[in-house]
Formats: structure tokens, sequence, C-alpha cells
């Protein structure tokens, strides 16, 4: 349960409501447990609507990626085995929680699909087959590509709410991308070159890109558990 920290504006839907909550930019339950106890672990007012709302689909889309990313990585291997639990009816504390945890497990089993039925396309990169395994034995999940966009706007709100002080308002655009790797590779100089970077490791570096004019504007890479990139843009809209 959230505690209201007074009145103001959600950073998400701009609007000014008595009873602010503070909504972590990066979901507590996706910080790997080897993180450093001396990371800040960045917060916005966000109203309750829109931090439940958020809390819902962040532990849905959990635990769909924990089923993607590799097992044995330092930073996620506590990420799968928690996602695992999750879904571990014997696991549950009570009748209620053991029915909620079996639940969740037959959601996620609805959206497997195995072997020749892995369709070729919509394979978001970095999160494809690595292990070198034969078709039949692979398995993959279907994940709705607004999660991954609303995930990764929210860290963007976040980042410049936090450093800059600032609301993404509706004079603003702000799109997705999840880029090939070889998309990747042709923006990585400019990142490298011009991105000032805000990392909270292992769980998540951001690298962002931002003019001086417009602090609102702007290209943001995002990498989560070293597993996968999301990037995103500010634009003005026309």
């Amino acid at each position: 349960m959230t505690k209201p920290i007074g009145e103001g504006i959600c950073v998400h839907c701009l609007r000014y409501v008595d009873k602010l909550t503070w909504d972590h930019v990066f979901p507590v339950s996706w910080y790997p447990h080897r993180t450093s106890p001396g990371i800040e672990m960045w917060k916005m007012p966000a109203c309750h609507e829109c931090n439940h709302a958020y809390g819902r689909m962040e532990e849905n889309l959990l635990l769909r990626l924990a089923m993607c990313v590799d097992p044995e990585a330092p930073a996620t291997k506590e990420i799968v085995q928690r996602a695992l639990r999750a879904v571990d009816a014997d696991a549950g504390r009570n009748y209620k929680d053991k029915l909620r945890r079996y639940k969740k497990r037959e959601s996620i089993l609805r959206n497997i699909s195995s072997g020749d039925q892995i369709s070729s396309e919509g394979i978001y990169p970095q999160l494809g087959e690595r292990w070198g395994r034969p078709v039949d034995q692979q398995s993959a999940i279907s994940v709705k590509a607004e999660s991954f966009a609303k995930f990764a706007e929210k860290i963007v709100r976040g980042i410049v709410f936090i450093q800059d002080g600032h609301l993404i308002d509706d004079r603003y655009q702000i799109v997705f991308a999840a880029l090939t790797p070889e998309g990747d590779r042709e923006l990585d100089s400019s990142f490298r070159d011009h991105g000032s970077i805000h990392a909270l490791e292992p769980g998540i570096v951001v690298t962002r890109i931002a003019p001086e004019s417009d602090p609102c504007v702007g290209a943001f890479r995002i990498e989560v558990w070293g597993q996968f990139r999301m990037f995103v843009t500010v634009q003005l809209r026309a």
C-alpha cells in the first residue's frame, strides 16, 4: 500500500491531486538483490491511480521478461528465481495467496508458444534464442509492445523530473523503439560521445542526450539488467 505524501501534480497523468504517492522510477522488485544498499532508488510523485496501474503492469511485465533473460547471469539470476516463486502456488502463505500465484502461472502458460509455433517476427532484440538450442526445445512468451513503451516512458518521465525538475507535458511526444543490433550500433557513438549516464547498476543504466535549450527534449537509451535495451525520443509536437 502506498502512503500519501501531500498534494501536487502527478508526473504521469499531469493531474493536480490532493494526495500524491511516491512511485519508484525503476520498480523495487526489479532491483537484483546484489544492488548496493548505497544506491538511491529514484522516486517521483504520482497519483494513486497511476501508481497502482503502473505497479500491475510492471509486475506482469517482470514475470514475462524473467522467462526470457539469462537465468545464470549475475544481474538476473535472482530476478528469475523471484519470478518463479511468484507463480509457485506451493509457496503461497495461505489459500488466497496460493490461488493468486496459481492464476499468475496459468496466465503465463497461456501466453507461451513452443517449437514451430514460435513466430519469427516480433521477437524483441536481445531477447531471442541465445543458447543455440534446436527449435523443438525453444519456447517464447508473448509480451504486449505497449508494456515496453509505457515502462520506458515512465523511466524517461522520472529521470527528467528528478534530474531537471520538469514535467513532460502534452507539448511533447514520447516515442519508444526497440532497435535491432544494427540500429543500436549506429547510435552507439552518439550516446557514447554526447550522452550523460544515469546508473542504478546492476539493474538499470540510462544514457541520455539532452540539449541545453530544452531539457525535456532528448534521446534515451535504457539498458535493463545488461540483457536488453529500450530507446526513447522526446520531441516537441509539430
